[in-house]
């Protein structure tokens, strides 16, 4: 999945391309805040890719890095989610929250810090009357 993911502030995660340093900056959903959420079954775990091919990873003091080509251990992450579709990651090395804001993100929480995903596709529909053999066309008005 693609995904842009806004924290409680409305501010989007963001990989910079110097440093590979990543923020919760963003205002809107640009190529720096689109992540790939991998999905892997045999641990029940996911990891984030930024836009850049690095992998989002922590340490046990917290910190976060996103300078990783390869995924290690400190890359996965549990994926919960609550009723109102936001999702919260736990390291499953260390068993914290990933969280924090601006420039502050950590992964020390005890408790879920809440992120809402953003789908960074553009889905489209057509709609075909299959008697008619017509399209439906969206009025201005």
């Amino acid at each position: 999945w693609f995904v842009g993911l806004r924290n409680s502030k409305g501010k989007y995660l963001t990989s910079e391309t110097f440093g590979c340093k990543i923020n919760a900056t963003g205002t809107s959903l640009k190529r720096k805040q689109i992540w790939t959420i991998i999905y892997n079954c045999q641990n029940d775990c996911v990891y984030l890719q930024s836009s850049l091919n690095h992998y989002l990873s922590t340490d046990k003091y917290g910190r976060l890095k996103c300078d990783s080509n390869e995924i290690n251990d400190d890359c996965h992450f549990q994926l919960e989610y609550n009723r109102n579709g936001q999702w919260a990651f736990k390291s499953l090395t260390y068993g914290l929250y990933f969280g924090g804001d601006n420039d502050q993100l950590h992964c020390f929480s005890k408790t879920p810090e809440w992120w809402s995903p953003h789908l960074a596709v553009h889905p489209q529909i057509n709609l075909k009357h299959v008697l008619r053999k017509r399209y439906a066309k969206l009025d201005d008005d």
